[in-house]
């Protein structure tokens, strides 16, 4: 058997900016069953993984 390497394909509209993720990001974790924005709980990394949510979160969601 040949193993096969499926690769995702994310469309455009999914390529945009997430506000909710951006400024709820531990409550819209919970809410869209996405456990990365719990990350936002730790002291000066929240800043800057506020925006990793809010750049990443349609794709997380």
């Amino acid at each position: 058997m040949e193993n096969q390497v499926q690769t995702k394909t994310i469309p455009e509209g999914v390529k945009q900016w997430n506000w909710g993720a951006f400024m709820f990001s531990i409550f819209w974790g919970f809410g869209n069953r996405t456990y990365w924005p719990l990350l936002c709980i730790i002291p000066l990394f929240n800043f800057i993984w506020m925006f990793v949510c809010g750049i990443k979160g349609n794709e997380w969601a």
